[in-house]
């Protein structure tokens, strides 16, 4: 169970850099919201190894505001 949890952190983090790299695109805010997603999972089961988890957060974060300022008006009034 204990390496279940080292996975659940270490995919948090690595589908925040993922989403840091696709946020350039409008399905960064979707890898985005999986990468928090996957981040707060991780941190209720009790991980051992929360940098990695933190890491992940703050860059699924970062993906979202990214994608939010290139496409968040897309198709709306300019």
């Amino acid at each position: 169970m204990d390496n279940q949890k080292k996975d659940l952190s270490m995919l948090s983090m690595v589908i925040g850099i993922v989403a840091v790299i696709t946020s350039f695109f409008p399905i960064g805010s979707l890898v985005a919201i999986i990468g928090v997603f996957f981040g707060i999972a991780a941190l209720r089961r009790g991980t051992t190894r929360k940098n990695p988890v933190l890491i992940g957060i703050v860059l699924s974060v970062i993906a979202f505001v990214i994608t939010g300022v290139l496409y968040g008006n897309a198709g709306g009034l300019a």
